[in-house]
């Protein structure tokens, strides 16, 4: 669970670095605001083509938003 609250922030962090909101994010990953704010809180995991388009859209890598 650890492992999914970091990539949240991970992924909050290069989303507002990006200067997205949660909705315009989510409509680029064509997935609900409800789904990527889950995403950011760790309550859920997103799928690995979402974590590929993720890191396309905000210019970062796979690896940089696994903490790896």
């Amino acid at each position: 669970m650890i492992f999914f609250i970091e990539l949240g922030k991970k992924l909050a962090e290069h989303r507002k670095k990006n200067g997205f909101s949660q909705r315009q994010l989510a409509k680029k990953l064509k997935i609900s605001q409800q789904l990527l704010a889950a995403y950011e809180l760790g309550q859920r995991r997103p799928h690995a083509f979402q974590l590929f388009k993720l890191s396309k859209i905000l210019s970062v890598s796979v690896d940089d938003l696994l903490g790896l």
